[in-house]
């Protein structure tokens, strides 16, 4: 199995960031978007996912008292379809959960099909659409996972842990 190393991201890692966030997204977030995110790390955390040198994914949670929000998440193209999108996922929720998070929101796009699946797995479950939330004609489903404070949320955590491509002891530790 091969290890996947997430932990916080540092500033020397914008520039990678900066260009999968180009290449996956028709609207990028800028620098100062993530750098926001960066210097408030009392209501954010932003994590790097490498797989050895090379950073292939990114991932950044919100929390505002019991609630999260999922703010980005994204695995360079060349690197989908390997369950990192899964794991950066599963870190997140680890996260939450060590946090005493009671519910986690997220906006997806209503075109990004395997997104949302992914997110179904984890329970996250559509609440609306937000119309135009990417732009002109480019709508978003909020989707929502509830419960998350629970012992049923650890359980399905813990079934989710046995089926990631990568071994979880390498990041496990930032949860903590």
């Amino acid at each position: 199995m091969d290890s996947l190393n997430i932990m916080p991201t540092k500033r020397e890692d914008l520039d990678e960031i900066l260009a999968i966030e180009h290449r996956v997204f028709p609207d990028p977030w800028t620098r100062e978007m993530f750098a926001d995110q960066l210097d408030l790390p009392r209501l954010y955390t932003f994590v790097s996912a490498r797989l050895g040198d090379e950073l292939v994914g990114y991932a950044g949670f919100l929390r505002i008292k019991d609630e999260g929000h999922i703010t980005n998440l994204a695995v360079k193209p060349e690197h989908h379809s390997r369950g990192l999108g899964k794991s950066l996922t599963y870190f997140l929720l680890l996260l939450a959960e060590k946090e005493v998070i009671d519910s986690i929101m997220l906006e997806v796009r209503t075109v990004n099909n395997i997104a949302q699946e992914l997110y179904k797995k984890f329970g996250f479950e559509t609440l609306t659409v937000r119309k135009n939330y990417y732009g002109y004609e480019d709508d978003a489903y909020v989707m929502v996972l509830r419960d998350t404070n629970t012992p049923k949320f650890s359980k399905r955590l813990e079934e989710i842990r046995k089926s990631l491509k990568y071994n979880i002891e390498d990041f496990v530790s930032i949860a903590s």
